[in-house]
């Protein structure tokens, strides 16, 4: 399918219905690839990341999607597709934090064995915490969130995902940003300066 197929595919009720239930399908690269589909569905579609966010099921689908164990391309499809949900939404940003095990689900992935997965889920914390301020608060808490993201910086094939993660969750954030000032103490000071380039008041340096 063309990408402008696919973007149509969440209008017929029956065509999303029915993908939908495919995130559910027992063979590992269905779920992949159907969790591909919403990811190139919702990207920079308002009226798709608002079609989505109404079907609890498919939201459900995708987070359970975050914890599967036989294909890592489907966690990496679904952590790409949460991404793309939330990406310049508040609403979506909104729903994604309520839904049980979403954020749990992206934080856990950044211990991935593959890195395509961790850079994935780090870019979709990236959207999740931007601009935020609860949401920017709950992934700040979690200890597993800003130490694992601190332990991706030296990966080249994760660090800057890691990085923009980080400093979507310091921007105007207090905690967050004395959270990683401090535990980021042994990182170089050039990357460090960068993370925290916007002050607690989240005014750029």
């Amino acid at each position: 399918h063309s990408r402008h197929a696919k973007e149509n595919m969440l209008q017929s009720a029956t065509a999303a219905s029915a993908l939908s239930e495919a995130l559910h399908d027992p063979e590992p690269a269905v779920r992949a690839c159907v969790a591909s589909v919403f990811e190139a569905c919702l990207w920079l579609n308002a009226h798709n990341q608002a079609l989505l966010c109404s079907s609890t099921r498919t939201v459900a689908g995708l987070v359970a999607l975050l914890r599967d164990q036989h294909a890592a391309r489907a966690r990496k499809h679904a952590a790409a597709a949460i991404g793309n949900l939330v990406y310049c939404s508040e609403s979506s940003q909104n729903t994604i934090a309520q839904q049980q095990g979403a954020v749990t689900g992206l934080v856990s992935l950044l211990q991935d064995q593959h890195a395509g997965v961790r850079a994935t889920a780090a870019a979709a914390i990236t959207s999740l915490a931007s601009k935020h301020v609860p949401n920017q608060t709950m992934i700040g808490a979690m200890p597993a969130a800003v130490s694992g993201l601190i332990s991706q910086l030296q990966d080249s094939d994760v660090g800057p995902q890691a990085r923009e993660a980080l400093r979507a969750l310091a921007s105007g954030h207090v905690g967050n940003w004395f959270r990683i000032r401090k535990q980021a103490a042994g990182v170089d000071v050039g990357m460090l300066s960068y993370i925290l380039s916007f002050t607690a008041s989240g005014q750029s340096r």
